[in-house]
């Protein structure tokens, strides 16, 4: 057998199937296969790039929803006499899947979490929602990282990723150079920053793996959508919430401060380590931890653990194991930031604020492309199509229309597969002729 095909999802009469791998004993076990034919109702599976319709907002994770039929509360996390009793976790593996036909091989499509399992004592369906690995990559401690000169996004990205365990496959054509890498508080925060700037997708693809996506790079048409075959309705209509009149980007210049006093204390008593913290500025390096003592005791400092605002030492001495009176002072040099204002703002303006936009030159790419979608009549177009399960975000897709007189090409980055029995999905995209130019 093989995979369905995009002609199979095309054709007129199809029988779409869809299955959750749900690995309720365990990552490595065999998982329990849910269908229409045992417990599923329905299934929503929300892939986009951002919260909004643009690549400057937000970025989201994917999620997975489902409800389930509990006959006799059979997935109620708290019925004792559920044979999955103890096991309804948050934190569950679940797999999608979909054929177009008994006779085609499954096809994953995406890798998710379970974040909330929702099942009343008396109602007979549970509603459980799944969000993939980027959501806890987003609401996990903030990345620590040793901040570089000159670094390659792509090292960097790669970098960023590193304490997740997770090797994110990063587009190809993304070869830009950060002049400053550093991570900023909060990670959501800090993915949000890195995408508006490069004009990136970080997506947990179908296979799940991480993809970052560099939205701007020209690519070839993927599929093209049309009346015969996908398109279902169209909303090709300007909306007052997302037309601009002006756009404006505030972006940073970079420098590294001289050696400056990021913290210090007086110690007198013994612990196992001691903080330092300061708030003002991120850290560039540390170069120094010097330590006074008024006794004739000395002291070594040594580092435990360091990150943008804080550092953990610790202190031995091979004269005493008393700790009275000590100076600590923690000397370093941080990164300095002067910003720039481009674009002057008006009653409704896009706006993007971001520090990994470092350059003149970087800078004039990105505001030339925010003018563009703020000017353009359809920066985005939103349609429901009968859905094909095989299309990722970030591919090019056109959309070609006789009823509704639209010939659109853009990149995919928001596609919501809905699921009871029949297949239907709502996608957006955005308008490829305001992306594709190279940085």
């Amino acid at each position: 057998m093989a995979a369905s095909t995009d002609a199979q999802y095309n054709a007129i009469s199809r029988s779409v199937l869809l299955k959750l791998d749900m690995y309720i004993d365990g990552s490595d076990s065999v998982p329990l296969q849910i269908t229409r034919d045992n417990y599923l109702i329905s299934c929503n599976l929300l892939e986009e790039a951002t919260s909004g319709d643009t690549l400057f907002s937000s970025v989201a994770a994917n999620e997975c929803t489902f409800e389930l039929l509990s006959e006799h509360g059979l997935f109620n996390p708290s019925n004792v006499a559920s044979e999955y009793y103890g096991k309804m976790k948050l934190g569950i593996l679940v797999k999608p899947y979909f054929r177009a036909s008994y006779d085609d091989d499954w096809e994953q499509c995406g890798e998710y979490f379970v974040t909330e399992w929702n099942a009343d004592v008396t109602a007979s369906i549970a509603k459980i929602t799944a969000s993939d690995k980027l959501y806890r990559v987003m609401n996990a401690d903030d990345v620590s990282y040793r901040p570089a000169r000159q670094q390659a996004m792509s090292t960097f990205i790669t970098q960023l990723f590193e304490p997740f365990q997770i090797v994110p496959v990063v587009d190809d054509t993304l070869v830009s150079i950060i002049p400053i890498a550093y991570a900023i508080e909060d990670n959501a925060a800090l993915f949000e920053a890195l995408g508006q700037a490069y004009l990136l997708i970080f997506n947990v693809r179908h296979d799940g793996n991480l993809a970052i996506i560099n939205a701007s790079a020209q690519r070839t048409v993927r599929a093209v959508l049309s009346d015969a075959d996908q398109v279902a309705e169209i909303d090709a209509t300007m909306s007052a919430d997302t037309l601009f009149d002006s756009a404006v980007l505030t972006y940073y210049k970079h420098s590294i401060s001289d050696n400056v006093e990021l913290a210090s204390k007086t110690i007198s008593e013994k612990q196992s380590t001691y903080d330092f913290e300061w708030s003002s500025k991120h850290l560039w390096c540390i170069t120094a931890i010097s330590v006074f003592s008024s006794t004739e005791a000395r002291y070594v400092a040594n580092i435990v653990t360091c990150n943008n605002k804080h550092v953990e030492i610790a202190l031995s001495s091979p004269w005493t194991d008393e700790v009275k009176d000590v100076r600590v002072e923690v000397l370093g040099q941080t990164i300095e930031t002067e910003s720039v204002t481009k674009g002057t703002a008006e009653d409704n303006c896009l706006k993007v604020d971001t520090v990994y936009v470092q350059t003149d030159e970087h800078a004039s790419w990105l505001h030339d492309i925010m003018m563009q979608y703020a000017s353009n009549e359809l920066p985005t177009l939103k349609a429901t199509i009968r859905g094909n399960p095989k299309f990722e975000l970030g591919d090019k897709l056109t959309v070609q229309s006789e009823h509704y007189g639209v010939d659109f090409t853009g990149v995919l980055i928001r596609q919501q597969l809905r699921y009871d029995g029949g297949l239907a999905c709502d996608i957006t995209l955005l308008n490829s002729r305001l992306l594709e130019v190279i940085i």
